[in-house]
């Protein structure tokens, strides 16, 4: 959280509210999410971005009448030494001329909450958009690790980077979370506060350094941002008339941010953080859907194979968001970590032979799909009974045998053990064994007496045998019973 946006009202501790229509965002702003040469959006928040479910933080200004009240109760300060509590610049101000430090507000901020806030679905959203290069930077004005936290949960690689502060300055990256006046871990002395630090102290510093170097993206998005920056807002005048693109969402509309930037905003949008958020997700992940089921045509083309209705997975693929669209990457493709990002070569034709698998199965069994939430598992619904078959999707790239496989299937899927139905593992790429695998494995007989979870049945089939031409819906259905 920051001292920034002191207006901004707190947010129910609520579960998100209902996706966005795309056409309700700006489609140059939507088309950066979908370019895949990536990089030409810059993402910059504030204390609106932090206080959806679960994060679920306070504004500054609250924050800061609770910090004022304990200084007075503490008797630190009189209660006429600061004539508007609820502004923490003026705030540290009070505290910094009577003490000559920030130690005794800082203190009574809630530094712990800031450094173990929970991400929610923006931060996520926006954590995997940096990850896939389509986001170059997240410029944050709050002081809580809320966004470090989500590139952590995801797996962010090396090639993401994050600056707290000008200590940090050569860990800067093409992606890069910046935290511009400083983070939970920082020394809080360091910490921007005081009034004469947000209007002039940024001035010839690493502040204005960074500002004017993420601010000249071909597009800004501002969001959760209420009372002005001067460093920004200044910046964004300064940096008027050069081509760049400035767009700001709000949910109430009219607040002294957007009236600062004045003429500068191509759009002012009424939209809240985690809305904006998963629109933009969603549109990133149906552009990087469209993509796969070119691959998929490439693919059956080479293969000498039939790719009728592939469309239908991917568009389906495409409706889960760019977050689950990343986890169900890693799960096809059983790396190590949650979020895999997009790549070009042998990756596309692995994620290709998998979704033509899948697309098979379907055709086959007369099924629907759906998508679970973590991107893993597939629920193919047969039409006709309304059973419903769990299949997994995983690819040996040539390297893994299938017992090594199932060996880390098993490691990523634990928890979904003992659910009654038999767990269909669509495999390609597999490696031969050297000697023949049992047979509980590959025909589905119980593999567990385990009590709790009771028996389970792991059913192999084949990307090659799904997509083959003499496979029938009989034959298929008996694989599951047999």
């Amino acid at each position: 959280m920051t001292e920034q946006d002191a207006d901004c009202p707190s947010a129910e501790a609520s579960q998100p509210p209902a996706l966005l229509r795309l056409s309700e965002a700006p489609p140059e702003l939507l088309g950066c999410v979908s370019d895949n040469s990536g990089g030409r959006l810059v993402i910059v928040t504030g204390a609106g971005s932090s206080m959806d479910w679960p994060t679920g933080l306070r504004s500054g200004a609250e924050y800061s009448e609770m910090a004022f009240s304990a200084l007075v109760q503490d008797q630190l300060l009189a209660s006429d030494s600061c004539d508007q509590p609820r502004d923490l610049s003026l705030v540290a101000d009070a505290v910094f001329d009577a003490y000559g430090s920030q130690k005794n507000l800082t203190d009574r901020l809630p530094r712990s909450d800031w450094r173990n806030a929970s991400p929610n679905e923006g931060h996520r959203i926006a954590a995997a958009l940096l990850i896939d290069g389509l986001v170059r930077a997240i410029v944050t004005l709050n002081y809580d690790m809320a966004f470090q936290a989500a590139l952590s949960e995801l797996g962010a690689p090396s090639q993401v980077t994050i600056a707290k502060g000008p200590e940090d300055h050569a860990k800067l990256s093409g992606r890069s979370l910046i935290y511009l006046h400083r983070s939970a871990e920082s020394d809080p002395e360091t910490w921007v506060l005081r009034k004469a630090d947000l209007d002039e102290g940024w001035r010839g510093g690493w502040e204005a350094m960074i500002a004017a170097g993420v601010l000249y993206a071909p597009v800004t998005l501002f969001a959760g941002l209420g009372s002005p920056a001067a460093v920004l807002t200044e910046t964004v005048g300064n940096l008027a008339g050069l081509g760049s693109k400035y767009y700001l969402a709000d949910p109430y509309g009219g607040g002294a941010f957007e009236q600062a930037l004045s003429g500068q905003l191509t759009a002012a949008l009424q939209l809240g953080w985690v809305e904006l958020m998963r629109a933009l997700s969603v549109r990133a992940a149906t552009a990087q859907a469209k993509q796969l089921e070119l691959d998929c045509r490439d693919r059956a083309k080479a293969l000498g194979l039939e790719h009728d209705h592939v469309e239908k997975v991917c568009e389906i693929l495409g409706e889960i968001g760019i977050v689950y669209l990343g986890r169900l990457r890693s799960a096809w493709l059983l790396h190590s970590k949650q979020f895999s990002p997009r790549q070009d070569g042998p990756q596309s034709a692995h994620l290709a032979d998998l979704a033509l698998a899948l697309n098979a199965a379907m055709l086959t069994l007369e099924a629907d799909l759906e998508i679970t939430e973590d991107g893993g598992l597939c629920e193919l619904v047969i039409r006709d009974s309304g059973r419903t078959v769990s299949a997994q999707c995983v690819h040996g790239m040539g390297l893994h045998t299938w017992s090594a496989m199932l060996a880390r299937l098993e490691m990523r899927t634990t928890r979904r053990l003992g659910s009654g139905r038999a767990r269909v593992v669509i495999a390609a790429g597999v490696v031969e064994e050297s000697r023949a695998l049992p047979d509980d494995l590959v025909e589905g007989s119980p593999t567990s007496d385990d009590l709790v979870r009771g028996p389970e049945a792991v059913v192999l089939w084949k990307a090659s045998e799904l997509t083959s031409k003499t496979l029938n819906r009989d034959a298929l259905l008996g694989r599951l019973v047999s």
